[in-house]
């Protein structure tokens, strides 16, 4: 449990947080989380005044309004959710606390030094380290269609967010590690929702045997039952990555953190900016990975596709709907 907020006395200044979102509703909770968010967003708002700022999926006006939270919200900490809210923040400020949710690979995008000694004025939690662990997806995908090869993946952008500002390009490690696995990846870049519907119209004209789809800074649950539709037209094998939102929509399988982990991670998050508030430093927080995954499928889905799943499949299965 959190540990409470200082709060204000009589002649005090109230304490500051500015909070920056890539997303356009940062109040709408994650489905079966709704409890536990709300917990979250009365703690913020009851004891210390909390500036926010949204991008609306606009990801080029994170450095502005992080700039803002600084300059006008005169923020004692920032605590930024996603992975360019993130790097905005870290090259927005070295010196007020930054604690961020939902980055992606820090070390390696410069948001910190190491994992156990983040050192600096950043720490927070990473959904993941690396490519690696998300691409484990494949070895579900080929237990559910062992012919399966032409693969494609919808991404906001394959290009990760820096400190450095030099763009980090995942795509030769996520191709080889689909190859691996003897699959073809073609990228689908759709860096606005409305850019969705183009691009799964040219994976549509590739072939394609299946797709995955990225969540994270993307904000493609917005637009995930639509998703799930069209891949369901064309029967596609799909999977989800980064978000069970996705998932829930109706995509075949999902490999990643669940929803109780996500909660619990920003949980902490709340209860390291609550002491940065009382006098510690980010840097002695380590940064922290999710250390709970799953292997979700949807049994619904399948049956649609005509898609018998192996029993040893099923057994491995952390969650299977219908």
């Amino acid at each position: 449990m959190a540990a409470p907020w200082p709060v204000a006395t009589r002649g005090q200044r109230a304490r500051r947080v500015g909070v920056l979102y890539s997303s356009v509703d940062p109040g709408k909770p994650p489905p079966g989380s709704e409890a536990a968010w709300r917990k979250v967003e009365s703690i913020l708002g009851e004891t210390v005044r909390v500036e926010r700022r949204y991008a609306a999926r606009r990801l080029e006006r994170l450095p502005e309004l992080a700039d803002d939270l600084l300059r006008r919200g005169d923020a004692e900490v920032l605590w930024p959710f996603g992975h360019t809210a993130a790097v905005a923040a870290v090259r927005a400020t070295r010196t007020v606390p930054i604690v961020f949710s939902f980055a992606f690979m820090p070390v390696e995008c410069g948001l910190v030094s190491s994992l156990a000694r983040p050192r600096g004025n950043v720490t927070g939690f990473a959904i993941a380290d690396g490519p690696e662990e998300p691409l484990k997806v494949f070895d579900f995908v080929k237990a559910v269609a062992p012919s399966a090869r032409r693969w494609g993946s919808l991404t906001g952008d394959p290009n990760l967010a820096t400190t450095s500002g030099s763009p980090l390009d995942l795509r030769p490690r996520a191709d080889a590690a689909a190859r691996s696995q003897g699959f073809e990846r073609t990228v689908y870049a759709a860096p606005r929702l409305e850019d969705v519907d183009a691009a799964l119209t040219k994976a549509a004209a590739a072939h394609l045997d299946g797709i995955t789809v990225f969540g994270g800074d993307s904000g493609y649950e917005d637009v995930a039952d639509r998703v799930a539709e069209f891949a369901l037209r064309q029967r596609w094998i799909t999977a989800a990555l980064f978000s069970p939102g996705l998932f829930s929509a109706g995509l075949l399988i999902y490999h990643g953190a669940t929803w109780d982990e996500f909660v619990r991670l920003n949980v902490r998050n709340l209860d390291i900016v609550t002491r940065i508030l009382k006098g510690a430093k980010p840097a002695d927080f380590p940064v922290e990975l999710p250390s709970r995954y799953e292997l979700a499928i949807n049994l619904t889905t399948a049956q649609k596709l005509g898609i018998v799943l192996p029993q040893s499949l099923l057994l491995q299965a952390d969650r299977v709907v219908q």
